[in-house]
This record gives C-alpha cells, structure tokens and sequence, in this order.
C-alpha cells in the first residue's frame, strides 16, 4: 500500500509534482544496401537539435527484426540518443537471407550491413566516421 500523508496535512496542488512522460523520439524510415540487398530500418531521433550521440542495434542469431530492439532503442532516444534498429538480411522488410549470407558479408571484416547502418546513422555515406576517443559529435 503507498504511503499516504498525515491526516492534519493539506496539499496544496501548487506544490504537487507531476510526472511528465518523455517526448516521442522522431521516427525515420531508412534503408541501406549492400550489393543487391535492402536493409530496411528505423531511426529514432530524440527531440531538439543535434548533434548528438547515436548507437546502432545489431542483431543475434535467427531471423531478428527491428522489433526486437525497439524498446532499448526508444529508452536511448528518450534519453538524447539517436539509436537505429533494422531488419536483419531476410527479416522484416529486408531483403536477402540471413541463412546463406557469407562470413564476410555478415560478421567478417567488410562487415557491410553494420558499416551501412552506422552510414545512415551519421547522415549518409558522405560523412566520415568520428575521429578516435569521440573528438566529435554525431550529425544527427
């Protein structure tokens, strides 16, 4: 049971404090190639002007949509975090098959889905990577 106040004590309603839900994050529909593949997925960009920070979601084993980290991602965008979720290869509105992808194409040193997310994430492919130890801010 919550505590309750004194029975004597009044509550002046100019000194109630009110919970106030987070703003929605900004939802933008994106989506990346590699090769011949269509990686479909969602930014979800925290309100007020950037630059800010950003994370990309990467996906476990199976057929693993952007759903499985909406939550997450809506959590960091509340919190200034620009955060993008996609489908992986085969899932959701993806193309290709996540079963017969290559080791390179998925996991190996090309690494192409996570690179092109992080692409998309900073604001297309004609921005550079931050520099090492965070010296600058995401675009987005």
């Amino acid at each position: 049971m919550p505590p309750s106040l004194p029975r004597n004590r009044r509550v002046d309603a100019a000194h109630v404090e009110r919970a106030t839900a987070p703003a929605r994050p900004c939802e933008e529909e994106v989506v990346f190639h590699d090769g011949e593949v269509a990686l479909a997925g969602t930014i979800l960009l925290p309100a007020g002007a950037g630059p800010r920070p950003g994370v990309v979601f990467l996906h476990g084993s199976g057929a693993e949509g952007r759903w499985a980290s909406r939550f997450l991602a809506t959590r960091f965008a509340a919190r200034g975090v620009a955060a993008l979720i996609y489908d992986k290869r085969g899932a959701g509105a993806s193309t290709g098959d996540w079963r017969t992808a290559g080791f390179e194409e998925a996991w190996g040193s090309g690494a192409n889905d996570r690179a092109g997310a992080v692409m998309v994430l900073l604001g297309g492919t004609g921005k550079s990577l931050p520099p090492p130890g965070g010296g600058s801010r995401m675009g987005r």
